[in-house]
């Protein structure tokens, strides 16, 4: 029953990443944005204000590739320059308000399958998934990274 289980995760999690991917490169090729560009408003989202090196090297490229990136990013008024007020040299990029709305629109986006999913549960389904989804949140603990399992 294990390995079934697994199988079955394993195939869900196939699934549901194809889905939001595909959506997610979709919206990304229709904003004329590359999944590096994403990438990185994404991660000033989350972190608030990145400076070059830490954007550059969550990338995998260098801080001149990743600086030549955010400028791009700063003609399209997708996100801003701020100097880091302890270290001068340093620039630092949050988002703007327009680059904070595609950011969230690119998360609608990439979920909006799951609405016409749940629409096709039936209420007594959706009890049982709920219970189910949220035991297997608290036992990853999605929150802070970390697996309360593994430890």
């Amino acid at each position: 029953m294990s390995q079934e289980l697994s199988q079955i995760i394993k195939k869900w999690i196939e699934i549901t990443m194809h889905k939001s991917m595909h959506n997610f490169f979709k919206f990304s090729k229709e904003n004329d944005l590359s999944i590096h560009q994403i990438g990185a408003l994404i991660r000033i989202y989350r972190k608030r204000d990145c400076n070059v090196s830490i954007l550059g090297a969550d990338m995998g490229v260098s801080s001149a590739a990743a600086s030549q990136m955010l400028d791009r990013m700063v003609q399209l008024g997708l996100i801003e320059r701020t100097i880091d007020p302890e270290d001068r040299r340093i620039k630092n990029f949050k988002l703007t308000e327009k680059g904070l709305d595609l950011i969230n629109e690119s998360f609608h986006i990439s979920q909006s399958w799951i609405e016409d999913l749940v629409h096709a549960l039936r209420n007594d389904e959706k009890e049982e998934t709920i219970v189910v989804l949220n035991r297997l949140i608290n036992l990853v603990n999605l929150n802070n990274g970390e697996s309360n399992f593994f430890k």
